[in-house]
Order: C-alpha cells, then structure tokens, then sequence
C-alpha cells in the first residue's frame, strides 16, 4: 500500500485529480446501486417493472458506449466525462423524486447514458494522459478507487436509512438525494484541472505504434472482438444478478444497513483484486493475469 502512495504522489496533478473526482462521484453511486431497488419496492412497483428500469438503463449505456470513441474525438475526454456527470446526477435527483413508470423509464435511460460516459471514459483518460510505463499502475489505482467508493457509498447507503427521520418512502428518497450531493462534489476535481480540461498534452515517447498492414490490423480486430465477447458474456450473467440481488436480500428479511454491509464486503474484495492486478501481470503475463482476474469472482455468484 505504501508503494501505491508514493506512486500517487508521483503522478501528475491531473491524474490526482481524476482519482479524486473517481472517489466522490462513485461513492454517489455507490449510495444509488444500493438504494434505488429499495426505493422502487417501497414504492410498490413489481419486480418487472423493475427490470424494465434495469433494461432501459442498460440498454442506454450499450448505445452510448457504442459512440463514445466519435464522441471522444470530437468533443475531448473532459467535456464527455464532465457532461456525463452532469447527466447522471440529473436523472438520480429526478429517480429519487419520480413515483410512476414513464418518468422513471426515461430517467432511468438518461442515468445509463451518463454512466456510460463516466465508466466507458475511465480507461481512455488513463490511456491519453498516463504515460505507458505507468498506465497499469494508474488503472489498477482507479478502479481500486472506484470499487472502494462505491464501498463507502454502499456503508452511506446502508446507514442513513437508519437516522433519517421520514416515512418508509421518504427516507429512500433522501438517502438517494444525499447520496447524489456526495456524487456532485466530485466536479470539483474535474473543473480544476488543467492541461486535461483544455484537451492540451505532451506526445507520449512511450506510446505503443498503431498497427501497421491489413495483417496487423486483422489480428487486432479478431484480439479486440474476443475480449468484447467475453466481456459481453461476464455482462449478461452480472446482469441476470445484480440488479435484483438489494431485493433478494430484503426477502431474506435484511435491512437495508445489512445489504450495505454486504456490497461494501463485496466492494472492498473489488478493490483488493484491483490492487493484485499488476503484480498477477508480472508473475504470469497479462494475458493470463486477465481470466484469473475475471474468474476469481465466479465461485461467489455459487
């Protein structure tokens, strides 16, 4: 952990304060991944109705995601992950303050826009403004980052519940609406950046070359298609499982302090496995060190 701090320090300001910005802005989603279900059951919805919230959402990140890279070159990093957090704290003060299903349709597509913004962004930021030799460290960093806010933001979501002084409905709603503010801090860190906010930066020297001949690029392609297809696979079977798992557990007769407790457990093992990820990288290569990674989570769906 030491050296991970010192490392911290070592990158430029941008970069701490991309990790800043990753902190508060998921321990606000953090707060919404727990609560929003809770909300929506207390508010007598069906568990289909649910799903087609989920659906709407998902849905709308899928085709976002599939424009960003014409997004991104457009419009720059920045402006992206800036308006995507402007969309996705939008749509979570209007999910938390929404009682019927078309409202909450359309706002529920909305927040799966900006999410795709903020998650799809992380990696081409890290990518644009990290230099090669230090982009694992820096990306297992910031999803550390991001799994331990959402950490804290379960533990928030689970606590406040708790001292709220409101009707069952109602100390829903402005859990999800303190969790947002929390989420609305982290444009600060975006707006203080420099070089990055103005899209201005030093070639990288270190930079990897691009493929060159149509044998190159083909390889790449089927590369590139492979890692798509099993993340699309992991995906659809976290799909099947998260959205409706803060319900199971209400079933079971947790509270809602409990379930945070259990996402956060989960959140904190997140971060655990992030921060191994560079030293499974060295010790096996990262071709392996990725299947490793990525399957270490499948006996805990059992």
């Amino acid at each position: 952990m030491g050296e991970y701090l010192q490392q911290i320090r070592g990158f430029q300001r941008d970069i701490r304060l991309f990790l800043l910005y990753n902190l508060f802005a998921n321990v606000g989603f953090g707060v919404f991944q727990l609560i929003f279900n809770l909300y929506l059951t207390e508010l007598r919805l069906r568990e289909d109705d649910i799903g087609a919230f989920t659906a709407a959402q998902t849905l709308s990140m899928a085709a976002v995601s599939a424009s960003l890279g014409m997004l991104f070159r457009r419009f720059g990093l920045w402006r992206c992950i800036f308006s995507g957090v402007i969309l996705f704290l939008f749509s979570s003060y209007g999910l938390a303050f929404a009682e019927h299903p078309t409202p909450l349709l359309l706002l529920s597509a909305t927040n799966g826009a900006g999410l795709a913004f903020m998650f799809t962004g992380t990696m081409p930021f890290i990518i644009e403004w990290v230099r090669r030799d230090q982009r694992q460290h820096v990306a297992a960093i910031s999803f550390s980052v991001i799994s331990l806010s959402t950490t804290v933001g379960a533990l928030v979501g689970g606590f406040l519940p708790g001292v709220i002084p409101a009707s069952d409905v109602g100390v829903f709603r402005w859990t999800l609406v303190i969790g947002s503010t929390i989420g609305a801090i982290g444009l600060a860190p975006l707006l203080l950046m420099g070089p990055a906010r103005a899209g201005r930066g030093p070639a990288d020297p270190t930079a990897a070359r691009e493929a060159e001949g149509p044998a190159e690029r083909r390889q790449v392609r089927r590369d590139v298609s492979v890692f798509v297809l099993i993340g699309g696979l992991m995906a659809l079977g976290a799909g099947m499982v998260m959205p409706f798992y803060n319900v199971y557990l209400t079933t079971l007769g947790a509270s809602s302090q409990e379930i945070g407790y259990i996402f956060a457990l989960g959140g904190l093992c997140a971060a655990t496995v992030g921060l191994a990820a560079p030293a499974l990288s060295r010790r096996y290569g990262s071709l392996r060190a990725v299947p490793i990674v990525r399957l270490s989570v499948v006996p805990f769906y059992v």
